[in-house]
């Protein structure tokens, strides 16, 4: 969960740093639901409604060091999704 923790999978691609932004930057404008699954982590998918988008601009502000509060609201994420866009 990007607002919670990192999988080990999510660490991965943290640590190959700037060589991932690329990849990452264009699934951006990928909108598809990325759902979990297990009771706990589905409630909180539910919640922020999580897209694919939603991972890549998280990951990305891991590898570029920033610490930003990911919004419930998908729309605020889109907004702010749109900034990291070059």
């Amino acid at each position: 969960m990007p607002h919670a923790h990192w999988e080990d999978a999510a660490q991965a691609i943290i640590e190959e740093g700037s060589a991932a932004e690329k990849p990452l930057i264009e699934m951006l404008s990928d909108h598809r639901d990325a759902p979990v699954w297990g009771s706990e982590l589905f409630m909180e998918y539910k919640r922020y409604k999580y897209r694919v988008s939603d991972y890549a601009w998280a990951l990305l502000n891991e590898i570029r060091g920033q610490k930003i509060p990911i919004p419930e609201d998908p729309a605020a994420r889109d907004r702010m999704q749109a900034a990291t866009k070059p």
